[in-house]
């Protein structure tokens, strides 16, 4: 009796640890950002000379005639542009670029740091399904 009940232990064992890193890749995948036709992003681009109204004008219609844009802010006062775009469609290092040419500015995207992007995250970090994605990140 007391093999077959180590080898059911160990079958047990087995399964569970199977399982667990099932779940873990599981988890991996479903948490990952998918950029489909649905995605949307935002993107903002500090534009280094002074701009006027009426080029923030020129330059949101020219943004709005661009292929997968969705919504475009121009703020002259600022010098930037702030617009929200579907990745699939445009890339917004090329259309950075492309601004650049065709309006002869020399404008960058504004990229947070890592400590921007932690301190915006919107799932609390003390939380548990916090520390449980962290967990398999960790893993991974």
């Amino acid at each position: 009796m007391g093999k077959k009940l180590k080898k059911v232990l160990i079958t047990s064992a087995v399964t569970i640890a199977l399982l667990i890193i099932v779940l873990g890749v599981h988890i991996y995948l479903v948490t990952r950002p998918h950029i489909d036709e649905h995605t949307i992003s935002m993107t903002r681009i500090d534009i280094k000379q002074d701009i006027s109204a009426e080029q923030g004008a020129g330059i949101t219609n020219w943004l709005y005639q661009q292929k997968g844009i969705d919504h475009v802010v121009c703020n002259a006062d600022v010098n930037n542009v702030v617009f929200t775009y579907y990745p699939a469609q445009v890339n917004a290092d090329e259309l950075t670029q492309s601004l650049n040419s065709t309006f002869h500015y020399e404008g960058h995207r504004y990229i947070p740091d890592e400590a921007a992007m932690k301190s915006g995250c919107p799932v609390a970090p003390n939380s548990f399904a916090y520390r449980v994605v962290k967990y398999f990140q960790k893993i991974i």
